[in-house]
């Protein structure tokens, strides 16, 4: 009876294990679970705890848990604790409805002890589960304390002291690889915030840091006027500017040392640095260029193309250059210049697709051309030249540089005239196309012949060295003459700039030419225009390498179609390198596939650009 009755309690006490069937959703939830996707502890650090006996105390005590798993990586050095250690402690932040600065900095402190400090062992592992939380559990809490800081000076920020339980951090500047001191930017902001729609969506590829944007306003015309510094000429008057922030111990630091934690803050421009060397470990950056971009220009109306093409005198006064980035020596700069009735804003999903290369990101720097498209072309083509040359004398007056050798200008639609109009030499073809006459025997006004002289008679733009055209009407467009380009022809007002000129200058036309349609600029671009059927005989100059990418709306490598406005014929330019017809209408610069070859042409001009720079 005795035995019958032991045989029962052992029956009794013992658990019943079971295993049921888990679906790969499932699996993939379970396995990414941790204190950053659930209200608890991954099971990793549970079952750390529950092996020390404090798996029914870590909830209700998370700060006395914290002391004793101190205490115990004190004595072992395991590094596995310090990911524990930095699970608890988001586990007390997030007790609170207000920010616990000592809990958010204690995980920062032993995330990154986990991932890099080098007296803790083993080595940290990348495929452990425990590495990847890391990462991200430093990412996330750093980002808390900016957050909770951006609304001070960043130069106060990096002077405090921030407690963690154990101790106190005291932070200190470290690395600024930006044109500017931090606290020149009034207002900071996480990138993480925020989503982007409109663009491609950021790469996100996951580094280390805290891609961060910082903000202000620039008086753009003070600084075009030269009662500002050279660097922020061109910028945008409001600016976005993409930075990732790195808090990190000094080399050779460790969670184990007693004396006070000094803490470094590095900022970091990922256009400059994507990678940095922590513990002698070449570590990637975490980094955000995209939304930077999309929230200078979110909520604005997309409307400025459209305004540049009927409000000439308006779009005259916001015209010219604009950068996202303060000019750099030593980087290759790509011109992309817009086209009829358009903006800047074209470029943009393209601009962010090859910013996503890091040589290119880091090797070049971009330029973007705003103007009244409403304009004759050579009058644009001039402005152009005077807004390239004007930048020139600015920021490389004595030609040291050897980049600015090696330009590129991407051009769509009419931008690619423009761009045309920068590589090839006039002479005397147009002036003598339109007057009957030299320039000295001119019955114009000197300010009147002055302006047609530039207009019409130019050599091409030093330091260009490569094309690429999008859907360019190099023999014109057959849709200028009949009714929409009719109807955008009879809105389109010519700057008073050009307007008592235009009505000058026709008196002195050759006798064929007086009865011209109006100085616009979707008369320049007719296919019986004279002036462009000139100009497309003119040869590119020989040094200069130029592509073709064009669209055909019924299918790609086609050259019989068109792509709704400009057919094959008149895109097509003999001499071209490459040409590529892809599927696609006329705004060709936002497939993808005109964003990889445009990638690949500029990472061939890179190694051109290098491959010439060796031999001397």
């Amino acid at each position: 009876m005795r035995v019958a009755l032991t045989i029962v309690l052992l029956l009794v006490a013992c658990k019943t294990i079971d295993v049921t069937e888990q679906n790969q959703e499932e699996w993939i939830k379970q396995a990414k679970r941790s204190i950053l996707t659930d209200v608890d502890v991954s099971d990793v650090t549970y079952n750390m705890l529950r092996r020390r006996g404090l798996h029914e105390r870590y909830r209700d005590d998370p700060v006395g848990v914290l002391a004793v798993l101190r205490e115990e990586m004190y004595e072992t050095r395991a590094r596995d604790l310090a990911a524990a250690i930095a699970e608890v402690a988001a586990l007390q932040a997030r007790k609170w409805t207000t920010l616990d600065r000592r809990a958010v900095m204690t995980v920062v402190r032993y995330s990154y002890a986990y991932l890099f400090d080098p007296k803790l062992e083993p080595a940290p592992s990348p495929f452990d589960a425990q590495f990847r939380w890391a990462l991200d559990l430093y990412t996330t809490s750093l980002a808390y304390l900016i957050r909770d800081s951006k609304q001070q000076r960043l130069e106060d920020i990096r002077k405090q002291r921030f407690p963690w339980y154990g101790g106190t951090a005291r932070i200190e500047p470290g690395v600024n690889d930006l044109r500017w001191a931090p606290d020149q930017f009034p207002q900071l902001d996480v990138a993480l915030d925020y989503v982007v729609e409109g663009l491609p969506r950021p790469d996100h590829r996951r580094g280390f840091g805290v891609p961060c944007i910082l903000r202000r306003s620039w008086d753009r015309q003070a600084a075009l006027q030269g009662r500002q510094g050279t660097t922020v000429r061109y910028l945008l008057e409001d600016l976005n500017y993409s930075v990732t922030y790195v808090a990190r111990l000094p080399d050779g630091t460790s969670v184990l040392d007693e004396e006070e934690t000094r803490w470094i803050i590095d900022i970091y421009d990922p256009t400059i640095t994507t990678h940095v060397t922590i513990e002698g470990i070449r570590v990637p950056l975490e980094l955000d260029y995209v939304t930077p971009i999309a929230l200078t220009f979110a909520n604005q109306q997309q409307q400025v193309g459209l305004r540049a093409l009927l409000r000439q005198d308006e779009s005259e006064q916001t015209g010219g250059l604009y950068m996202f980035q303060p000019w750099v020596r030593g980087k290759i700069p790509v011109l992309m210049v817009h086209g009829l009735a358009s903006d800047p804003l074209t470029w943009l999903p393209l601009y962010t697709d090859l910013m996503a290369n890091e040589t290119i990101r880091t090797r070049c720097q971009f330029a973007f051309w705003l103007y009244p498209t409403g304009q004759p072309v050579p009058a644009s083509a001039m402005q152009l030249r005077e807004a390239i040359r004007g930048a020139m004398e600015l920021v490389d007056p004595n030609d040291a540089d050897p980049a600015d050798q090696y330009g590129v200008v991407c051009g769509h639609s009419m931008g690619g005239l423009l761009a045309r109009m920068l590589v090839i030499e006039s002479g005397m073809k147009l002036w003598d196309l339109a007057f009957d006459h030299p320039p000295e025997k001119s019955p114009l006004k000197p300010a009147d012949l002055q302006l047609v002289r530039d207009a019409l008679i130019f050599e091409r733009m030093p330091g260009i060295r490569r094309v690429i055209f999008y859907a360019t009407p190099h023999g014109g467009s057959p849709g200028a003459s009949k009714g929409l380009g009719r109807f955008m022809d009879s809105l389109t007002k010519v700057p008073q700039r050009f307007s008592g000129t235009a009505r000058r200058v026709r008196s002195a036309l050759r006798p064929e030419f007086r009865n011209v349609p109006r100085l616009t600029s979707v008369n320049s671009l007719r296919e019986d225009n004279p002036m462009l059927q000139v100009i497309n005989t003119i040869p590119i100059d020989p040094s200069v390498t130029y592509h073709s990418i064009i669209g055909d709306t019924r299918g790609a490598g086609r050259t019989d179609g068109t792509d709704g406005i400009v057919p094959y014929s008149s895109s097509h330019i003999p001499g071209a390198k490459t040409e590529l017809v892809l599927q696609s209408g006329h705004s060709v610069q936002h497939t993808p596939k005109a964003a990889r070859e445009t990638r690949r042409i500029l990472l061939e001009h890179i190694a051109a650009f290098d491959a010439a720079q060796a031999k001397k």
